[in-house]
Formats: structure tokens, sequence, C-alpha cells
């Protein structure tokens, strides 16, 4: 495609009808305000996007919870925007992002909510609003300090899913007995953490919700409801730290909180599919706002399309290198063991003929025989992936059970399990 007809079909590109926007409807009386529908340019692909990651993968146990930016730098949006310049993306558009913690994929999504009432919307809310399609299935989330409340985490826990996360020393329902404030009593000990080696941490524990205090390169606190207070001598973190004496930087394993290592391990679930999402986008400068998060949906399908073939590839590999370590005979189908071939139904006598014999190369005549060659276990086991293979391959809808039959494979199955 050459660059003029690039631009050309950039210039026409639409994802609603541009007449029904509500900017153009001339009846005061009619009009909505835009506020309400910030994403009125593209919500019919931004909705087919979201719904297509939540149908389209299972995710495991472990999620994480974090803000990603889309980047524009122009002032007439229908979107709030936001300016952040710790972030690599310094302007744009604020979107709050749930991607399994292993993978990266982006599971959910939402930007940032605008309210028609210049209400200001709480960040429980989003939370809230966020992990709605993931409560009540004991998954556990992993947030920063800008979603970890104590409010959250008990609300999550009642709908039954946990969350851990570093939240902020002056955080409300936070005890007092890990504060610095003069109204706790040891709050000189708490204070003095600033100067102490690292890998010193203090807890306390109210029912299923822990809070811990830990000295890494600085202070942080984290706050679960995943994990018990307590922790085993091995529960460590490796960390760079300068010896005395020694000018470069050593690894060293450092004694750490179970809080803080999972925390660790889970919680760059979302930058990892920024990096990806980052590596060939389709991204160009336009002035229209709505083209960035169009842009942005393209890059996020193609991240998780990738994401999902390359978990498929490797489970298929997983499978075929199982089966090639695997030794001779226990991969057997059920077929290899019982084969029943109807030969006669009459419906006037009610009854049936069945012809059992065995498939395997090496059985011999007689039937104690075939099933001495393999172990119950193995054929019970073998039985149940062929009655699943069976199952997952359906039946035509035409096609009817004898009703003597199905009763027969009753009878057939209680003898494999009595036996």
């Amino acid at each position: 495609m050459t660059k003029t007809r690039f631009e050309r079909i950039s210039q026409c590109l639409a994802c609603q009808v541009p007449d029904e926007s509500p900017d153009n409807i001339e009846d005061k009386s009619h009009r909505y305000c835009s506020k309400a529908h910030p994403l009125f340019h593209i919500q019919n692909v931004w909705d087919e996007v979201n719904r297509n990651c939540l149908r389209r993968f299972n995710p495991a146990s472990d999620l994480a919870l974090d803000e990603a930016m889309v980047k524009y730098k122009g002032f007439l949006a229908w979107c709030k925007k936001f300016f952040m310049p710790l972030k690599p993306i310094r302007a744009g558009f604020k979107l709050y992002a749930i991607c399994e913690s292993a993978s990266g994929y982006m599971c959910n999504f939402m930007i940032h909510p605008t309210s028609p009432t210049n209400t200001a919307v709480t960040m429980k809310e989003i939370v809230m609003e966020v992990t709605s399609p993931y409560l009540d299935v004991f998954h556990r989330f992993y947030t920063d300090k800008l979603y970890t409340s104590v409010a959250v985490a008990e609300e999550l826990l009642q709908k039954k899913t946990y969350i851990t996360g570093a939240v902020k020393s002056n955080s409300k329902g936070l005890p007092l007995a890990l504060s610095n404030s003069v109204k706790n009593p040891d709050h000189k000990t708490i204070a003095a953490m600033a100067k102490a080696d690292r890998g010193l941490f203090y807890g306390r524990q109210k029912g299923q919700l822990t809070c811990v205090i830990w000295k890494d390169s600085k202070v942080v606190q984290f706050l679960s409801t995943a994990h018990q207070l307590y922790g085993q001598p091995s529960d460590t973190l490796t960390r760079k730290v300068k010896e005395a004496g020694q000018q470069k930087r050593v690894q060293k394993a450092i004694h750490a909180p179970r809080q803080a290592i999972s925390y660790t391990k889970n919680m760059g679930g979302v930058d990892r599919h920024d990096q990806l999402r980052s590596y060939y986008t389709c991204a160009r400068k336009s002035q229209k706002w709505w083209k960035q998060l169009l842009f942005f949906l393209m890059d996020a399908a193609r991240v998780n399309a990738y994401i999902c073939f390359k978990l498929s590839r490797e489970a298929a590999e997983a499978a075929a290198a199982t089966r090639r370590t695997q030794p001779a005979g226990t991969s057997r189908s059920c077929n290899a063991h019982l084969e029943l071939t109807v030969l006669e139904m009459d419906n006037d006598s009610d009854s049936v003929s069945i012809d059992s014999q065995a498939s395997s190369g090496d059985s011999s005549d007689s039937d104690d025989d075939d099933f001495g060659s393999s172990s119950h276990a193995d054929f019970t086991l073998d039985l149940a992936v062929g009655l699943i293979a069976g199952f997952a391959e359906g039946m035509p809808q035409k096609q009817q059970r004898h009703p003597l039959l199905h009763q027969l494979q009753l009878q057939m199955l209680t003898v494999v399990m009595v036996v």
C-alpha cells in the first residue's frame, strides 16, 4: 500500500456513523452530554474486543491489576487525560487493566470513568468494576498502592476473592502498631526501620487480613488476604547489595515475608503486556483522539492472540514429549482393551448380541490373559479417556441410542468400578 492511499483511507476511517454523534443532535431536549458516552466513536469495537478477551481465555489464579497508558498529546478529547511524569508515556489516557501474571494476557480493561455530574469516582468503585468478571472464583489479585486499601480487601474477601498489594502507610484502617504516629507506643521502633538492615519486618493479623511492614531498600508496607503472617527461614528474595569494602554490588538473598515474595513474582502482568505491545505497535500520529484508542485495541488483540498461540503450542509440545517418553503399553486407548461391536439388535425379543474381543497386538486367546496384560488402573484410565473423547466428538442430532444398548453400557461401567 502506498503512502497516499494509506492517508486517504485513514482520513475516511470511522467506527460509527458520524451523523449520529451526540454533538450533532440539534434538539437540545434530546441531546445527551458527550461525557456520558465518552467512547461513542469506537464503542462497538471497544465492546467487541473486550468481550472476546474475556471469553476466549481462562486465566490462572494469579492476576495483576495496574494502569496502562495510551499516548495522546492533543487537547480535544472526550475522555479524561492524565499527565504522569514518572511513566514511560507521560501524557495520554489512563486504562485500568487486568492481566494474567504468568503470561501477560490482558483479560479485562476499562478507561478511566467520567461522571456526567462531575462527581468524583472512588478507587474502590473502579477496582470492583474492573474485577467484576472474576469474582467469587477465588482469584488472587496483585495491586499497587493506588488500589490497595482495607475496605477493598474486605469487600473482595466477602466475594471469595483475595488481594495482595503494597499499601500507603497512612491508609485508613491499618493497625496502629505498624505506624510511626506518636499515638503508637512503639513508634520509635517503626521509625528506626529506615536505618535497619534489609530483611527486617513486623506484622499484624486480624482474621484473614494481614499487614506487614518490611525493610528493603526502603520501608514498604503490604496488605494481604491470601497469606498468613508466619513464614519460613527459606522465604527470601534476591537483591543486589553493596558489601563493605567492595565497589560493585553483589546479589544476596535477604529474608522477606511471603506477601512481598508473591507481590514481586506476580505484579508484573500488565507491564509484561505493555512491553509486548510496544514492540510492533500499529499506532500512528493523529489529532483524532479516538484513533489512539483504536490503535490500542488492535495492539491488545494482537498481543493476546500471540499469547494464546504461544501457550497452545507449548501445551502441544509438552503433550508430544510426554507421549514420546511414556512406556509402551500405557498409552492404549480403551479400544485397545475392549472393542464392542453390535452385531444384532432385536427389538421384539429385547436381545442384544455383542462380540467382545481384544485388539492389542500382544493379547492372548483367553480373556483372563488379555486383562492380565495391563493393570486395572491403566484399563480404567484408558476407558475414561475413551468416553471423554466420545463425548467431546458429540453425537449426530438424528442418531438415537437404543435403550438396551444404553443399559448395557451402564452395566459395563458398573462392573469396571466394582472390579
